[in-house]
């Protein structure tokens, strides 16, 4: 899909990264833009040719530009997503389950040589890991709130957030009350408010206190 007067200039990888705590946003060769969530990183080509491929580490949502001739296809760790032009989210964190969910259009899931046993999904439906497998369900909740700069957690367990919090920010949240892990929370956080004034505002729900050791870079609840 390289233009003919560009057939000269040649191709490098590139990428786009989003440090802890923040956001990133690019636009690809081809008009596709993607926004990454925080500790996240995109590497992709500067030209691409028959086959749009990206490769992900962390969390994005893509807009992928309409080319019915040329599959977009991003990588993960886990599956491979591919699209023709549509709105979806990935969330491929190491450590972390891996999810799709798909906003718009159709996308296609598959593992890498394995093609032919992939799966497509339909708007308002992601692909979640669970217990070693895949589970497919309708989500209600928007999942890219996140793109807009709010985290927005859904009578969630503590031991979820507390986890999804840690990726985000990059830091190491220990919980020394381990009763708080079976909690559940309901809430909107901006982004920009950071995962110490978070950490703050749910102690108001459920008391706990906060200690941090930034030698270690570890946060402790109890």
């Amino acid at each position: 899909m390289i233009p003919a007067s560009l057939e000269d200039v040649p191709v490098t990888n590139m990428t786009t990264s989003a440090p802890p705590g923040h956001m990133a946003q690019c636009v690809l060769s081809d008009g596709t833009q993607v926004w990454l969530n925080a500790n996240s990183k995109l590497t992709y080509p500067s030209l691409f040719d028959d086959q749009r491929k990206v490769s992900l580490e962390g969390e994005a949502f893509f807009e992928v530009s309409s080319d019915k001739n040329h599959p977009f296809i991003v990588s993960t760790d886990k599956l491979e997503v591919k699209a023709l032009g549509t709105k979806f989210s990935i969330s491929d964190y190491k450590d972390d389950s891996f999810a799709v969910s798909l906003l718009e259009g159709s996308v296609f899931l598959y593992q890498e040589g394995k093609e032919e046993s992939g799966l497509f999904l339909n708007p308002n439906e992601q692909l979640v890991e669970s217990d070693g497998g895949y589970v497919k369900k309708i989500f209600i909740q928007n999942p890219v709130m996140w793109v807009n700069g709010v985290y927005a957690f859904n009578n969630s367990s503590m031991e979820y957030i507390l986890s999804k919090l840690g990726l985000y920010y990059d830091v190491r949240i220990v919980v020394l009350n381990e009763s708080l892990l079976k909690k559940t929370y309901t809430g909107k956080f901006r982004q920009t408010d950071g995962v110490r004034e978070i950490l703050r505002v749910m102690s108001r729900i459920y008391p706990f206190t906060i200690r941090e050791d930034e030698s270690s870079n570890t946060i402790y609840l109890q």
